[in-house]
């Protein structure tokens, strides 16, 4: 489910049942809705809470990661970013959670673990060749994608 704005009893209550969580990380700076102007609606408690994802990690929720797109960038390694530079220090992860969150955690949630998610022998070969390693870039969102191989076949976009 999506959850932007749960109480920490909300989340304790979902992590209880191994509900998985479908968050949009882009959300955490995205422009239309500033900081201030989040502030003045919803108080500097509630705001603080927005986009819960240290306190997801530390309750053991599986958070997959998305853009929610095209209302924010559909692009994986500016959610990584946003996730690791949450405004609310409580809130920010690892970068080896943020990449979880969009490789192997999206996977579990479709069970398709077995299948996707990570590379390993007998999976099915998606992935992106980078030109940077995300775990230590100083620009996470910066990196760039240098090619796409799907089912372990290189992808030429077409123009």
């Amino acid at each position: 489910i999506h959850v932007c704005l749960a109480s920490e009893e909300q989340l304790k209550r979902a992590a209880k049942i191994k509900l998985c969580i479908a968050a949009q990380s882009p959300f955490i700076y995205w422009k239309q809705e500033p900081d201030e102007y989040l502030c003045s609606v919803l108080g500097r408690e509630r705001t603080d809470r927005l986009n819960a994802l240290g306190t997801m990690h530390r309750l053991g929720l599986v958070v997959g990661d998305g853009s929610d797109g095209p209302c924010t960038r559909p692009k994986p390694l500016y959610g990584m970013a946003c996730s690791v530079n949450h405004p609310n220090p409580d809130e920010r992860i690892s970068r080896l959670d943020a990449l979880r969150m969009i490789t192997a955690n999206p996977a579990y949630m479709s069970h398709e673990e077995n299948k996707r998610g990570t590379l390993a022998p007998g999976m099915i070969a998606d992935f992106v060749v980078l030109g940077d390693d995300p775990l230590t870039a100083e620009d996470i969102a910066g990196i760039e994608v240098k090619a796409l191989y799907l089912h372990g076949k290189k992808h030429v976009a077409k123009r």
